[in-house]
C-alpha cells in the first residue's frame, strides 16, 4: 500500500510540474506581446496606436509569376554595399513595354515586359550597379568605374559616353537639353544631351568615410525664377544649385549623425511645386521650402524609415507601423501594424503602398542554419488594409512597382522576376 501511495504522490509532483510549465509559458508569451503592445505605446515618442486603419474587408488581389531571368552573380562590391542583410542592386526601369535593368556581369539589358524576351543588351567595360533612366529616345545609367552611357532606347546603340572617374550608383536626370548625375565623390555634373559634352560640374566637400562617398539622384523642378537642381550630398546637406550654370542657390544640412554614404544615398528626397522632402536625423520627414532651404513644416508621427508621398498625403514607413498623414494639417488618416520581419523601402503602385522587408529564422535557436528571407506586402492606400504580400527565399534587394498590374524585383542573387496582379 505504501508503494501505490508512493506512485501516486509522484504523479501529482509530475502534474503539478507540468501544470506549473504550462503556466509559465502562457505568462512567458502573454508578458512578450505585453512589452512588444507597451514598447509600440510608450517605447518610443513618435509611436501611435498599432492600428486605426478601418475594420472594412477589402478584396485580396492575386499575384502570380510572370517569368524571371539571371542577370548576374553578387560580386565582393555588392556585398560591401549592404545595409541590414540587403544589398544595393541595380532598380529594374519600366517605359512603355520595355523592362531595362543593368547587372553585375557588366550587362545592359532591354527585355518584354509580358515575356521577358531579351530585345538587345549592351555589354559596359564594368559593373553596373546603379539605377537607370529613359526619357525620349534614350536611356541613361552608370557604372562603377565612373562611365556615364547613353544608349539608343530601341537598338541599344551608345549613342555617347562620359567618364567621371568615380562610382555612378544613383539614377541620372534626363531633360529637355541636359542629362544631370552625380557620383561618389560628391560631384553633380550637366552634359549636353545630344553630344554628352560637360556643360558645368559642381564639387561639395564631404569628409572621408570607410564606404563610397554617394550622393542621391537629382531633382529638377521649375520655379519661379528658373530650373532648380536639388540633391542630398553625402556630408547630410539639401542643396540647391542653378540648374543652367551649376552654381549654388543655397545648402542647408539635415544630417549631422554618423550614418554611412550607402544609407544616405537610400534616404529618399522628394519634392512637389513648393517644398522637398527629407528625413532628417530623429527619423521625422520634414518639408524644405524650395527657396530658401528653410523647414516649413514636420511630421513627428513615427521614427521613419521611409516615405511616399501622392497629392495631399504622406505614407510614413516605421519598423512596425505604416501610416497615412495628411500633409497640410498632419493629421494621422490610419495606421497599420507591420508583421513581415524588417522593413526597409516603400514604394507606391496606383491605389497600393508596397513594402519590401527582410526575416531572419534561426531554427532550433541554431544561429548556424540561420536564414534570411525576402518579403513584400502590399496595402490599400485608402484605408491601410493589406491586399496581398508574398515570401522569397532571399532577399529582395530592389524593385519597381511602377506598372500598377506589374511587379518586377531583383533578390540578392540578382534574379529578375516579374509578377502580375490582379483581382
Amino acid at each position: 500500500m505504501q508503494q501505490i501511495s508512493l506512485k501516486r504522490d509522484s504523479g501529482r509532483r509530475t502534474a503539478t510540474t507540468l501544470l506549473i510549465l504550462i503556466a509559465a509559458l502562457l505568462f512567458f508569451c502573454a508578458g512578450t506581446a505585453l512589452a512588444k503592445e507597451k514598447k509600440r505605446a510608450t517605447g518610443d515618442p513618435f509611436v501611435i496606436s498599432k492600428k486605426t486603419s478601418s475594420s472594412k474587408k477589402s478584396v485580396r488581389l492575386k499575384v502570380t509569376a510572370a517569368w524571371k531571368k539571371k542577370l548576374g552573380t553578387r560580386t565582393p562590391w555588392g556585398k560591401l554595399k549592404e545595409i541590414g542583410g540587403h544589398g544595393n542592386s541595380s532598380r529594374p526601369v519600366v517605359y512603355g513595354d520595355t523592362l531595362y535593368i543593368g547587372s553585375g556581369r557588366k550587362v545592359f539589358y532591354a527585355l518584354d515586359l509580358v515575356s521577358g524576351d531579351l530585345r538587345w543588351k549592351f555589354k559596359a567595360r564594368s559593373m553596373i550597379d546603379g539605377d537607370s533612366a529613359v526619357e525620349g529616345n534614350m536611356v541613361c545609367f552608370g557604372t562603377v568605374a565612373g562611365v556615364l552611357h547613353c544608349l539608343d532606347k530601341n537598338s541599344g546603340k551608345e549613342l555617347w559616353s562620359f567618364n567621371a572617374r568615380s562610382d555612378i550608383i544613383a539614377a541620372p536626370v534626363i531633360s529637355k537639353r541636359y542629362v544631370y548625375f552625380t557620383s561618389t565623390e560628391d560631384r553633380v555634373y550637366a552634359l549636353e544631351r545630344k553630344s554628352g559634352k560637360k556643360i558645368w560640374s559642381y564639387s561639395a566637400f564631404a569628409p572621408h568615410y570607410v564606404m563610397p562617398r554617394v550622393v542621391s539622384s537629382p531633382i529638377l523642378r521649375d520655379t519661379d525664377v528658373g530650373k532648380r537642381l536639388f540633391m542630398l550630398l553625402a556630408n547630410g546637406s539639401i542643396t540647391c544649385l542653378d540648374a543652367a550654370r551649376g552654381k549654388e542657390v543655397w545648402s542647408r544640412k539635415v544630417i549631422t549623425s554618423k550614418i554611412n554614404a550607402v544609407e544616405r544615398a537610400r534616404r529618399r528626397v522628394e519634392g512637389n511645386e513648393t517644398e522637398l522632402f527629407v528625413i532628417d536625423d530623429r527619423g521625422v520627414v520634414v518639408a524644405i521650402n524650395h527657396k530658401d532651404g528653410k523647414v516649413k513644416e514636420s511630421y513627428p508621427v513615427i521614427k521613419t524609415i521611409d516615405f511616399v508621398i501622392s497629392g495631399e498625403k504622406i505614407y510614413l514607413l516605421g519598423e512596425e507601423l505604416l501610416v497615412a498623414v495628411e500633409r497640410k494639417s498632419g493629421k494621422v488618416l490610419w495606421s497599420t501594424g507591420l508583421d513581415y520581419g524588417k522593413p526597409f523601402s516603400l514604394e507606391l503602385s496606383g491605389e497600393h503602398l508596397v513594402v519590401v522587408s527582410t526575416m531572419t529564422e534561426v531554427p532550433f535557436n541554431f544561429k548556424y542554419l540561420a536564414h534570411t528571407y525576402g518579403y513584400v506586402s502590399s496595402y490599400f492606400t485608402a484605408t491601410g488594409d493589406e491586399s496581398w504580400n508574398k515570401k522569397f527565399k532571399t532577399p529582395v534587394t530592389a524593385i519597381n512597382v511602377s506598372n500598377a498590374k506589374t511587379m518586377a524585383l531583383v533578390d540578392s542573387k540578382e534574379v529578375l522576376r516579374v509578377f502580375r496582379t490582379e483581382q
